[in-house]
């Protein structure tokens, strides 16, 4: 078995970049975090307020840079959160935490945390085997989690909850929706 180089993005974050952007292209808009792709990996850091080491410095750790004050990347990073923890085995996750919410293998339960709350980014640590991973499962989990969030705003203007005319160019962009949402 190679050694591994733990002083470097580990395959699934570079999974995570070809696959997200791709199904959600607002992930690829520039000015989300560091990254140009809107999704942070490898940074050689200390857990803030820590002498600990990040799982950012073993190249484990992904931010998915998503605005918790903005309806629509809220309602995207809030459904990426619950894929990653409805499927935390399949892809390796160790924990994720977004806009004030935290769950993990240890506690598998979602807790209020707010000593460092992830309004910017949905965070994903991944284990050291889980980071090794390249899942085949992770785009249709994606698209999945897109077709659920076309699903929720079909519903929304059937009931009346949100009008046509309210639909927001940044939640189609979000979805990159091929068919226009409201359509039959």
């Amino acid at each position: 078995m190679a050694r591994i180089n733990w002083n470097t993005n580990q395959p699934i974050i570079h999974h995570l970049r070809d696959v997200l952007p791709d199904v959600f292209p607002v992930l690829t808009t520039p000015g989300h975090g560091q990254s140009p792709t809107g999704i942070g990996g490898y940074v050689h850091r200390t857990i803030r307020g820590s002498t600990r080491m990040s799982d950012h410095a073993e190249g484990r750790a992904a931010d998915i840079y998503l605005d918790a004050f903005d309806a629509g990347e809220r309602r995207l990073g809030d459904a990426l959160y619950k894929m990653f923890v409805n499927n935390a085995n399949d892809l390796g996750v160790d924990y994720v935490i977004w806009n004030m919410r935290i769950w993990s293998q240890e506690k598998p339960t979602m807790r209020l945390f707010t000593k460092k709350p992830h309004h910017d980014h949905v965070h994903v640590s991944f284990t050291r085997a889980g980071s090794q991973l390249k899942p085949v499962r992770l785009r249709a989990l994606a698209e999945d989690v897109k077709m659920g969030l076309v699903q929720q705003l079909r519903s929304e203007v059937a009931t009346g909850v949100r009008t046509k005319s309210k639909m927001t160019e940044d939640m189609l962009l979000l979805l990159r929706n091929r068919t226009a949402v409201g359509e039959e």
